[in-house]
């Protein structure tokens, strides 16, 4: 199975201090993230990541340069005519919005197949590390 696109944090000051004043941000500049899934919102697109405090969270893409692009071969793409409008990842987040809304409210089902991928993919290859450059 191909790795999901590799992310690397890109803060600006305003940002970093901005979101990370409200509470909702447990990343690290410098750090790499892999990407578990995409989706845009109301015109923004995010990133699903495990972030520092190993959480999957959803967060703004524009945090992030992009590193490697490159789509893991199991994701599917889907429209839908209401929010989000896009989403991209595996099948049990992707394939409608009910899957999509089962991971964002993090039911457990979706958690569990969520952990069953980050999971596998580190036995797969287990020297590139979801954060960090080690």
């Amino acid at each position: 199975m191909t790795d999901g696109g590799r992310l690397r944090s890109r803060w600006s000051q305003g940002e970093q201090q901005e979101l990370a004043s409200a509470g909702q941000v447990f990343v690290t500049a410098g750090s790499r993230y892999e990407v578990f899934a995409v989706s845009v919102f109301e015109g923004q697109v995010a990133f699903q990541v495990v972030d520092d405090i190993e959480y999957p969270a959803w967060l703004p893409a524009v945090l992030f340069d992009l590193e490697d692009a490159t789509l893991p071969s199991d994701w599917i793409c889907n429209a839908f005519r209401q929010e989000p409008i896009l989403v991209l990842g595996p099948r049990f987040v992707a394939k409608n919005l009910d899957a999509y809304g089962k991971m964002v409210e993090l039911e457990a089902e979706s958690v569990a197949q969520f952990w069953e991928r980050v999971n596998g993919k580190a036995r797969v290859d287990p020297r590139r590390s979801r954060r960090g450059g080690h």
